[in-house]
């Protein structure tokens, strides 16, 4: 009798042992749940922290609209489906108000309390600055970065850097792009004799200056170039505007964000400085520059070139833009029909159907839920580790540009840069008695590679 007890006690302790063995098998993933309601419907969270309110507000409103629009629409077509289960991917956002501090906390929360899958978007030098260790310390991945700081550059990333996947030009390399386009001739550049920088003293600015620097060395233009740097908190930059028409530039590239932006405009035009201006893709946009042509800092005398590393022109598609770019406005449009409960009416549009940052929302959505894809149709379980092997197994195409490659640890962003000017010339609207300036972009040259760059500039100096 002892005998079978023993044998049956042994019988039972293996069956838990294999209960368990398969329950420790079964390692739930952070991020991705099952409804508690409805087995064959979930979810898989994602996060970022952007500004919804202050100077910033202009940037991260629009930008999260474009996440959420093509979250939508993908929710809508299907999902991602994984063991007869169809999950949708939804943002938790927080307004840092682009402060870095504020940013780290709201990131730790998202991470540790919210339990994300992904940082989405994660958004704005100073957050981004402030987070980019923890994130890699913590291993979530990160896909598409709001900003191009210099910590984002790694051609060869390992063990959890390859989870830190960004996008966007990262600004050092953006900076040698600017430097070659001020110097090249028509209608690659803007034909510069001599240069002036001023830079904003933060993130943004110390890597656009550094790639600048990289590049005056290497195209032996070091003596043509002068450097004037502003504290991003500044109200006041006519010193440095005035050390650059001094130095004779007939080219000045603003190396900042949004806010010291204006402020550098407005020295500019206080000095009567009469010369192109030139800036980083991250002001390109209609909104931001009809605000300095409202001003006065963009005039005849002061026209304002901006780089941008999308591409919506087509001049056989309808109105002179491609179908990618419709696509975008197709889904901004049916997603604002949805927030206001009128599917399919037509009258309704969004008000970010032609923002450049609602596009970087968008396609930051786009590329994501592109990685989601190759997972599903890999048949594998989606995890940290496949989402990042799948987002390396080829390039991701740009919904509006090229494409960015991740394979062998490639982390350096996209290379590929445009070149628009903006009018002096503005159009004005006015809601809930906001008035909101627009001033038209006319695209100079397609997208280039710095090499091309070079290579017209070196056939000039022949």
């Amino acid at each position: 009798m002892r005998k079978t007890y023993t044998l049956i006690l042994a019988l039972m302790l293996c069956v838990i042992m294999v209960f368990t063995l398969a329950a420790c098998g079964q390692k739930k993933v952070q991020g991705i749940s099952v409804d508690k309601n409805d087995k064959t419907k979930g979810t898989i969270l994602v996060g970022n922290t952007a500004a919804s309110s202050g100077a910033y507000a202009q940037v991260g409103q629009p930008f999260n609209e474009g996440v959420k629009a093509y979250l939508h629409e993908y929710n809508q077509a299907g999902g991602y489906k994984q063991d007869d289960v169809t999950y949708s991917v939804k943002l938790q956002t927080y307004d840092d108000e682009f402060n870095a501090s504020k940013g780290l906390t709201y990131t730790q929360k998202l991470v540790e309390q919210d339990k994300v899958f992904a940082l989405l978007g994660h958004f704005g030098t100073n957050t981004v600055g402030a987070t980019v260790d923890y994130i890699e310390e913590k291993g979530v991945p990160m896909f598409y970065a709001a900003t191009g700081i210099s910590a984002l550059y790694n051609p060869n990333a390992t063990g959890n850097s390859r989870r830190i996947m960004p996008v966007q030009p990262i600004y050092e390399g953006e900076g040698s792009a600017l430097l070659a386009t001020a110097f090249a001739p028509a209608p690659d550049g803007l034909g510069a004799t001599k240069v002036g920088v001023i830079y904003s003293d933060d993130d943004a600015g110390h890597g656009i200056r550094d790639g600048v620097v990289a590049e005056a060395a290497k195209i032996n233009k070091a003596s043509a170039v002068v450097y004037q740097m502003l504290s991003p908190s500044a109200t006041d930059a006519e010193t440095q505007a005035r050390a650059i028409k001094e130095a004779n530039c007939d080219v000045v590239i603003i190396a900042a964000n949004q806010a010291p932006l204006e402020t550098i405009g407005t020295g500019l035009k206080t000095v009567n400085f009469n010369g192109k201006m030139i800036t980083s893709y991250v002001n390109s946009n209609a909104t931001t520059m009809g605000s300095l042509a409202n001003k006065g800092i963009i005039a005849e005398e002061r026209p304002m070139y901006a780089t941008g590393w999308l591409n919506i022109v087509d001049p056989e598609g309808q109105s002179g833009f491609s179908e990618d770019y419709w696509r975008f406005v197709a889904t901004m449009n049916t997603y604002e029909q949805f927030k206001q409960n009128k599917a399919g009416d037509t009258s309704v549009v969004s008000p970010y159907a032609a923002n450049a940052y609602a596009m970087a929302g968008y396609i930051a959505a786009h590329m994501f839920c592109q990685v989601l894809e190759r997972v599903e149709a890999s048949g594998e379980k989606l995890t940290w580790e496949s989402f990042v092997d799948y987002a390396e197994t080829g390039a991701i195409k740009i919904p509006m540009g090229e494409s960015v490659d991740y394979s062998q640890g490639k982390r350096t962003g996209v290379t590929s840069l445009s070149l628009s000017s903006y009018t002096w010339d503005y159009t004005t609207s006015t809601e809930g008695g906001t008035t909101t300036y627009s001033s038209a972009a006319t695209l100079v040259r397609g997208l280039k590679t710095l090499p091309e760059l070079e290579a017209a500039l070196n056939q000039q100096q022949q």
